[in-house]
C-alpha cells in the first residue's frame, strides 16, 4: 500500500473550479432495483368483487341485460396495455442513468427484494447510491385520438406515396404513466434512508404509434393491404400485442429522456448540501485518457464536523485485480490542518503516484470517513484506449 500525500491547493486568486461540468456524468455508482411499494401495475383483468352472502328475505335484483358477444369481444380487444415487468423498468432506468445521457458514472440492476437488501448488497459491492424504481400505469391504454397535424401528414403520404404513411405516428394514446424513483446514499447509517431519500417522479401523459408499430407486416398482411382503401390511422388490428409493446417502449423512452433534464439538477442540488464531499478535478468523470496511468487530483470539502479519519482510493477494472491506496497518519494530519486553515473548508489533494489503468473502463473510487461517523464514497469511470 502506498501512502497518499497532499500538495498545496490552488491559489485564492484562481477562478473557482467548475464542480459539475455540463457534459460530465455525476461521480456516482448506482444500484437500481424494482420497488413494488412505489408501483401500481396494471393486471390482466379487473379484480373480482368480494362475494356477499345472499339475503333470502331481500328481493331479487333485476338482471343486467346481457352484453352481445360481438360487443364483448370488441371491448376486450379495444385497448393496449403496459407490457413491462419490474425488472424491465429497472433495466430501462439503469440504461438511462449511465447511457448516452451520462447522468451518472455507473448504473447496474440489483437482484434484490427490498430496500434493506439493496442497501446491504450495495455496501458490499462498493456502490454509492441505490435507486428504487416504481411504475404507476393505467390498467389499459384505451383512449385513442388522431391529432390533426399527424393525420394531415399521414393522408398526404397516403395519397402521394402510400407506403410512407405506414410509418407516421398518427394514432395517439393517452398513457398517463408515471415513473417514481427513491434514491438513497449508501453512506448513510442504517435507519437514515427514509429521512434523507431523494424522491423523484417523471411522467408520460401521451404517446403516438404508427401502423408499423401496431401491426406486424408478416403476421398481419391484410392490415397493410387495407391501406389501399383507407389511411393507416383507421386500421386498428385485432391483435394488440405489438401495439402494447410499442406503446410500452415509447413510454419508457419518453420517461427516461426526462431524467437528464429533471433528475440531474436535483442530484446536484442534494450533493451541494452534504457536509462531506469529493469533487474530481483531473481527470473528470467520463474522461478518456491515452496514457496507461493517470495522475489523480480531487477536492475534499469537509464542513461542520469531525476531522478526517480515513481516506482510500480504489481502482476497479474488468478482469483485473483490484488496486487500493490508503492514506497514512501523517497525510491525514496534514489535511486536517489545511482544512482548519481553509476559509471554505476545501482543499485540493493529488496522489503522488500515478494510478495504473486497464484497457476499457476503469472505475476510480474515493472513500472518506470522518471522526464523527460521516462518510462519503464517489466513483468516476475513466476510459483508457490502448494505442
Amino acid at each position: 500500500m502506498l501512502a497518499l500525500a497532499a500538495i498545496a491547493g490552488c491559489a485564492a486568486s484562481e477562478p473557482r473550479f467548475e464542480e459539475f461540468p455540463a457534459g460530465a456524468p455525476l461521480p456516482y455508482s448506482v444500484g437500481v432495483y424494482f420497488e413494488p411499494a412505489l408501483s401500481a401495475f396494471p393486471s390482466a383483468a379487473e379484480p373480482a368483487a368480494p362475494a356477499v352472502p345472499a339475503d333470502p328475505a331481500a328481493p331479487a335484483a333485476p338482471a343486467e341485460p346481457a352484453e352481445p358477444a360481438r360487443a364483448k369481444e370488441a371491448r376486450k380487444q379495444a385497448y393496449a396495455s403496459f407490457r413491462a415487468s419490474g425488472d424491465d423498468v429497472a433495466a430501462a432506468v439503469a440504461r438511462a442513468l449511465a447511457g448516452e445521457s451520462r447522468i451518472v458514472s455507473q448504473a447496474r440492476v440489483l437482484d434484490v427484494e427490498s430496500k434493506e437488501e439493496a442497501l446491504q448488497k450495495a455496501r458490499s459491492q462498493g456502490i454509492d447510491l441505490i435507486c428504487g424504481v416504481g411504475i404507476q400505469a393505467p390498467r389499459r391504454y384505451d383512449e385513442m385520438s388522431r391529432p390533426l397535424p399527424t393525420a394531415i401528414l399521414e393522408v398526404v403520404c397516403w395519397l402521394f406515396g402510400g407506403i410512407p404513411a405506414w410509418f407516421v405516428p398518427s394514432l395517439d394514446f393517452k398513457t398517463g404513466t408515471e415513473l417514481r424513483l427513491d434514491i438513497t446514499d449508501v453512506n448513510l447509517e442504517p435507519g437514515e434512508g427514509s429521512e434523507t431519500s431523494l424522491l423523484y417522479s417523471a411522467a408520460c401523459e401521451q404517446t403516438a404509434i404508427s401502423l408499423w408499430d401496431r401491426a406486424d407486416i408478416l403476421d398481419q398482411p391484410a392490415e397493410y393491404a387495407l391501406t389501399i382503401i383507407v389511411p393507416p390511422m383507421f386500421v386498428v388490428p385485432d391483435d394488440r400485442t405489438l401495439a402494447s409493446e410499442s406503446l410500452t417502449g415509447n413510454v419508457l423512452e419518453r420517461i427516461s429522456g426526462e431524467l437528464e433534464e429533471g433528475l440531474k439538477p436535483r442530484l446536484i442540488a442534494e450533493e451541494r448540501m452534504k457536509p462531506l464531499r469529493i469533487v474530481f478535478r483531473s481527470p473528470l468523470p467520463g474522461d478518456e485518457v491515452g496514457d496507461r496511468s493517470l495522475a489523480l487530483s480531487f477536492d475534499l470539502i469537509s464542513e461542520a464536523g469531525g476531522e478526517i479519519e480515513a481516506l482510500d482510493v480504489h481502482r476497479l477494472a474488468p478482469r483485473a485485480e483490484r488496486l487500493r491506496w490508503v492514506a497514512g497518519a501523517e497525510d491525514l494530519s496534514a489535511w486536517n490542518e489545511r482544512l482548519k486553515d481553509s476559509r471554505d473548508s476545501r482543499i485540493t489533494i493529488q496522489l503522488p503516484t500515478r494510478v495504473p489503468l486497464e484497457p476499457g473502463a476503469n472505475a476510480v473510487k474515493l472513500r472518506v470517513l470522518r471522526t464523527d461517523g460521516t462518510r462519503v464514497s464517489r466513483t468516476a469511470v475513466i476510459e483508457y484506449e490502448e494505442k
